[in-house]
């Protein structure tokens, strides 16, 4: 795979906040901010994924993790979901989508996962998970 190089317009707040974390961390700003693309990219697809993903969650930066906490499914996926759910529960979904149900809701679980690790580590580190929570549950 060959190297690109791009130019990027970033906000002083942001880059600033991408400063901290690669200082926290001592690593260049280039790295964080290559790390935090892949992170939002390169999504887990498999249970193994997964896996290696939990494990490094503790090496992300606090930016990193209310990434994973805030990460959704794309609106398509979303509407695809409630269709499918609504054919469910109507009783007329075909093989074909129960297997994509199935796999839908595969992300959601994982997402929630993700999000709850991520919500733990970064209460841990002193973060107030809390006002998200309510905050959330305010939005349901």
């Amino acid at each position: 795979m060959t190297d690109r190089t791009i130019t990027l317009h970033i906000p002083s707040e942001l880059y600033e906040q991408v400063e901290k974390a690669a200082q926290a961390s001592e690593r260049a700003v280039e790295n964080v901010l290559l790390d935090s693309i892949s992170l939002f990219v390169n999504y887990p697809q498999t249970p193994q994924q997964l896996d290696t993903w939990v494990a490094q969650l503790g090496s992300y930066t606090d930016a990193q993790l209310w990434g994973v906490v805030y990460h959704r499914l794309s609106e398509t996926d979303a509407f695809r979901l409630r269709e499918l759910s609504d054919k469910n529960t109507a009783g007329t979904l075909t093989a074909q989508e129960q297997d994509e149900l199935d796999n839908l809701i595969h992300l959601v679980d994982r997402d929630m996962l993700l999000r709850s690790e991520a919500l733990l580590l970064l209460q841990q580190r002193g973060h107030d998970v809390e006002a998200y929570l309510k905050l959330k549950h305010s939005l349901q």
